[in-house]
């Protein structure tokens, strides 16, 4: 399983994703709203690892900024081929790219494995939207977003902040959170 350490936006920017896994759920596509955990909630995956000890809590607990981490929700990225993933891009800015930095090299030490999407420079940062989208059926996706219809590409666009962070064990299918 993998671990990873997140931003979590602000409330009015979370039940704005929420209203899109919503719009494809209620489509019968594929979406993250189909996942019935109570610990699912639209974030920015800074790092992931096979596994993510405890043991850098007291580290993730300092790095959030104290004024508000403004992020840029953009255009639709489409991940991969066959099964694809469809995200929100996150506009990559000096401040994202330090907290990125920061939260790399408190976990790298507490982590087994960190994969290499994760790893500074190699990292994109986005907010998922659907995973494991056929191929054959990423169009239907974008039509249902608004992102592609009638001849008229539309990338959905909105101003976002990131209120905490946490850690995600999905061993034990917990969260901590810190800040917010």
């Amino acid at each position: 399983m993998a671990h990873s350490v997140e931003l979590l936006l602000d409330p009015e920017s979370e039940s704005w994703v929420v209203g899109i896994w919503a719009a494809l759920s209620a489509a019968g596509l594929p979406s993250q709203g189909a996942i019935r955990s109570g610990t699912n909630r639209p974030h920015v995956t800074l790092v992931a690892a096979e596994h993510i000890s405890p043991e850098v809590d007291t580290s993730l607990a300092s790095i959030l900024p104290a004024d508000p981490l403004r992020l840029g929700l953009t255009s639709v990225v489409v991940f991969g081929g066959k099964r694809a993933t469809i995200a929100l891009g996150v506009v990559m800015t000096d401040a994202l790219m330090s907290v990125h930095r920061e939260v790399a090299a408190a976990t790298t030490p507490h982590a087994t494995r960190v994969f290499h999407h994760a790893r500074p420079g190699d990292w994109t940062p986005h907010v998922t939207i659907a995973r494991r989208v056929p191929g054959d059926r990423i169009g239907e996706v974008l039509g249902t977003i608004g992102v592609v219809g009638d001849g008229v590409t539309v990338a959905p666009q909105r101003d976002a902040t990131a209120v905490a962070l946490r850690r995600w064990d999905s061993d034990t299918r917990t969260d901590v959170v810190f800040g917010g």
